[in-house]
């Protein structure tokens, strides 16, 4: 596998803090799973895509192979953190 390159410095939204972290730091020598959804609190996000991860969660996790599962999004650290609250992960792999 390739590696990728990471930028150097970005923002980086964490339980409602923003801080500045160096990416390298953060997912350097881990295996992530990284995957996106439109938006938060939409229907189809919210009642379909978003607990499928979470269901598979344990999986990736169990593999042995995968150190944490990020979910992105377009929408802030705030409206984030709440939509993992209102469905049930308490905002787990907040990022």
């Amino acid at each position: 596998m390739q590696d990728v390159k990471l930028f150097d410095n970005r923002l980086l939204f964490k339980n409602e803090m923003v801080t500045e972290a160096n990416m390298a730091a953060v997912f350097g020598g881990k295996r992530i799973v990284m995957f996106g959804l439109p938006g938060a609190f939409t229907p189809k996000c919210s009642n379909k895509q978003l607990p499928e991860y979470e269901d598979l969660y344990e999986q990736f996790i169990n593999t042995n192979k995968v150190d944490d599962v990020y979910c992105i999004s377009v929408n802030d650290c705030f409206v984030m953190n709440a939509w993992g609250n209102a469905g049930g992960t308490g905002g787990a792999g907040g990022g």
